[in-house]
Parts: structure tokens; C-alpha cells; sequence
């Protein structure tokens, strides 16, 4: 059975959607879709959007003369009469909830609380929350104070959910699919039309316009190459290349390789590119020769090995390459002789460092010079190596001294070993570092020097993602 409304009157102008009303109540009403059915010569308006009590736009445009009319808006559903109630009790319950009278608690809280209470004025209300019987649907009670008299309290009543209603009539259909969808072209008004299955079954079918048809400016290459990437060809934004890139190759992820021992490099197989580094080996400390009673002598500390930086491309690189890893400059033997230098260190002919030359030894209350840093080599940057410090000489065995005179490896590495007096060097720690000079203290004796350190290779890879 149909339902309608027709409360008030409809104002339209030709050729649109808008349907302004006059004196109505549409969303109040709970109108939701359905047909306006007008009282003059034109066309039914289907509802699109119920957007105000008093505004509707329509699917279609109004194609009769603009005016003021009558009207009826029938809706879709077929159990109106239920909803018509609700509707009807829903506008009720707004409008009391809009003006305050529809009745408030101030506290909620289990009903041995409400003594505390007990002393409000009248109209102040309580609703107590104790957990009800078996079955029962909601057992919140609501309590109210007479007035201002303690334990003046009137209740309990009934507050929440009532007694269960009569059950509604059910709706005509029991399933609502979807049916056709046909294509329009586009700028055409979509639609939705309903389409009897069988008596409990209704089919929706749509014609939906197609969105306009776009062309674009951005222009490629007239071929590629499968797995590049593309690139921007110019700086306008709207011309495309083909890169030369491999996608399978554009770093994705980092590997360090750190070389302390002579070894065969060979690169990860989805490496793109590839940074060396290459440390020297440290240069060996000088030794020192017996000096007099009553004095200090020290050997020269050995210089730390010169650093190369390189960058490589796979193609640089190749299948492998050799890395050779600089010995560590030997300190030189007890007496005034001078220390070793330390090894060069390699990849292949792509990177070398060159290691740091070895302290001079020191004569009898004399001094031995610092050996040279590391210089030379091979690579995009080349820097070179700590000097050995010059080592001590005193008259007096009155003072003492401790220090650290080999030269420290380079970005801290390793560090240069120490010339303690009247002992022999101490080798250099780490890596590229020198060793410390020998010392003899009131004629304890001959000292050596102390040894070198080793040289340092460490690759950082930098590879894609196979293919």
C-alpha cells in the first residue's frame, strides 16, 4: 500500500532539479527517497537527495512551467504505516529533546549511593544501576526528591527500555539485487529503475554516464627497452626518455665489506656501483741505544699509512678484483735503527694507499726523528698520513715522560703506540697506525721499536634488486 505526504506546497522552475517547499517537514517526516508527484502538467520528480524539511533535489529537472503547486511525494517502501508512526513519534521526540522536557537524571550510580544525596532540593533525580533479574530487559530505576526534606525521595520508576511493541509488518520484498547496468554517454543524467523479479525479488538497474574522454600531453620515446627507466627529457615536465638505467639496478640496498687480511673481492651480483677505501700500513717505531747514566733518549715514532678514496661502477670493477692488505711496518731493532715502513694497500689498480714511513732510531742521549705519513696512491681523493712524533732526549733522568708518538690511523682507525721511557715501543693498535718509539733510561740498555699496524680495506656496495 502507498504512502504520501503532502504537507504545504512545492515552488519549481523550469529546466531544474531544485524543489523548494512551503510550509513542509521533509526531513522531519523522514522522507528518504520516492516519487513527487506534482499538480500541474510536467514530468514525476524521483527524489535524489532530501536535503532540508524544505529542500529536495530531484534525479530529473522540472520540464513544466515554473510556479507554485501542490503536490504529493509518494514513497518507495511498502510498510508505511509503521513508518509513518515512527516518523511521526521520532518528530516528537526531537522537538521535546530540543525545548529540555524530556526527563534527566543528575547522578547515576548503584542505589546504595543514593544517600548521599539525600539532602538535594526538590526535582533533583537519581537513577540507580544495580544489575536486575534474570530476564529482565533493563533494571535501571529513576528516583526524584520530593523535596528539600532528607530521604524525601518518590520512585522507583521504570527508566530505559519499555515493554516490547507488536511486531511490524514485514516488507514486500525479502531481496533487492542488482540488475542491469547500461552506459550512457556522458553528460547524461544517471538513473535507477526497479524491476520486478517475482513477488519477493526486485531487481535495481542502472544507467550510469561514462566520465568525459581525456587526452593527454606527455609524449615518449617512439621505443625502449624493457626494465629501464624512464626519465624526464627536457624541463618541461611533458617529454619522456629512455633513461639507459636498469631498474634491476638502482640501489635498494647497502652492503659493507670490510677487508682486514689479503683477499679476492668479488661484487654482489646486483651491485651498481661501489665505494673503496683503502688505509696504508703504519710504519714501524725507531729504536733507541744505550745512553749514559743520568739521561733519557727516544726513537722517532713510526708515520700511519696515507688513506684513498674511490668510487666504481660494476663496470670498473669487473668479475673480481685483487685486494692486498699493507704489513705493518716492522719497529726498528734494539739500538739507533730506524723502523720499517709500512706496506701498500690496494684494490686492484682502482684504489691505493700507501703506507707511512718508519721513526728514526735514537743515538745516545740523542733523539730519533718521527717517520713521514703515508703519500701518494690512487683514487678520486688521496689524503695523507699522521707523522711519527720526534721522541724525547733529557739530560736528566729527573723527568719522565709517557706519551703516544706513533702516528694515529686516519678517521680513528687505529692509534699510534706509545714510548715509555726506558722500555722498548709499543706496537700501533687498530689499523694504519705507527708504532712507538724505543726509550733507555740511565743505561739500562739497547731498546727496539715497536711495530706498525696493518693496512684496511672496506668496500660499501650499493645494489638493486635482481630481476
Amino acid at each position: 500500500m502507498a504512502s504520501y505526504y503532502c504537507e504545504g506546497t512545492v515552488t519549481l522552475v523550469a529546466g531544474s532539479k531544485a524543489v523548494a517547499g512551503n510550509g513542509t517537514a521533509w526531513q522531519t517526516a523522514l522522507i528518504s527517497g520516492g516519487n513527487i508527484i506534482v499538480e500541474a502538467a510536467g514530468n514525476v520528480l524521483p527524489i535524489a537527495s532530501v536535503d532540508a524539511d524544505n529542500l529536495i533535489t530531484a534525479e530529473l529537472a522540472w520540464s513544466g512551467a515554473s510556479g507554485t503547486y501542490s503536490y504529493a511525494i509518494q514513497r518507495d517502501t511498502a510498510y508505511l504505516k509503521t513508518l509513518d508512526t515512527n516518523s511521526q513519534n521520532l518528530a516528537y521526540l526531537l522537538a521535546e529533546l530540543r525545548r529540555g522536557t524530556i526527563f534527566k537524571y543528575d547522578v547515576a550510580g548503584p542505589l546504595d549511593g543514593r544517600s548521599v544525596y539525600d539532602g538535594r532540593q526538590a526535582g533533583f533525580a537519581y537513577l540507580a544501576t544495580d544489575p536486575g533479574a534474570v530476564g529482565e530487559e533493563d533494571s535501571s530505576k529513576l528516583y526524584v526528591k520530593l523535596s528539600a526534606t532528607a530521604g524525601d525521595w518518590a520512585g522507583p520508576f521504570a527508566y530505559g527500555t519499555g515493554p516490547q511493541g507488536a511486531k511490524g509488518e514485514p516488507g514486500p520484498y525479502t531481496e533487492i539485487i542488482a540488475g542491469n547496468v547500461q552506459t550512457l554517454a556522458a553528460g547524461q543524467p544517471a538513473s535507477v529503475t526497479r524491476r520486478q523479479i517475482d513477488a519477493d525479488t526486485v531487481a535495481l538497474d542502472f544507467a550510469i554516464p561514462k566520465g568525459a574522454d581525456a587526452t593527454g600531453d606527455v609524449t615518449g620515446p617512439s621505443g625502449a627497452t624493457t626494465g629501464r627507466l624512464a626519465a624526464f627529457d627536457g624541463q618541461t615536465g611533458k617529454v619522456l626518455k629512455d633513461s639507459g638505467v636498469d631498474a634491476a639496478f638502482v640501489p635498494q640496498r647497502v652492503r659493507v665489506r670490510v677487508f682486514t687480511a689479503s683477499a679476492t673481492y668479488v661484487p654482489d651480483p646486483n651491485m651498481s656501483f661501489a665505494l673503496l677505501e683503502c688505509w696504508g700500513g703504519g710504519g714501524g717505531g725507531g729504536g733507541a741505544a744505550q745512553t749514559a747514566s743520568g739521561t733519557i733518549n727516544g726513537g722517532g715514532g713510526g708515520g700511519s699509512g696515507g688513506k684513498s678514496i674511490r668510487f666504481a661502477s660494476r663496470a670498473d670493477i669487473g668479475a673480481s678484483q685483487p685486494v692486498i692488505i699493507g704489513a705493518a711496518g716492522s719497529g726498528g731493532a734494539a739500538g739507533a735503527n730506524q723502523g720499517g715502513a709500512g706496506g701498500s694497500t690496494s684494490v686492484g689498480s682502482l684504489c691505493v694507499a700507501n703506507g707511512g714511513a718508519g721513526g728514526l732510531g735514537a743515538a745516545a742521549q740523542g733523539s730519533g726523528a718521527g717517520g713521514a705519513g703515508g703519500t701518494g696512491g690512487t683514487g678520486d681523493l688521496i689524503v695523507p698520513g699522521c707523522a711519527g712524533i720526534i721522541g724525547n732526549r733529557f739530560a736528566s733522568t729527573t723527568s719522565i715522560t709517557y706519551g703516544r708518538f706513533g702516528g694515529d690511523g686516519l678517521q680513528g682507525v687505529g692509534f699510534g703506540g706509545a714510548l715509555v721511557a726506558g722500555n722498548a715501543g709499543t706496537a700501533g693498535s687498530g689499523y694504519s697506525a705507527g708504532g712507538g718509539g724505543g726509550s733507555d733510561y740511565s743505561g739500562g740498555g739497547n731498546k727496539a721499536g715497536g711495530n706498525g699496524a696493518p693496512g684496511l680495506v672496506i668496500i660499501t656496495e650499493y645494489c638493486g634488486v635482481s630481476s
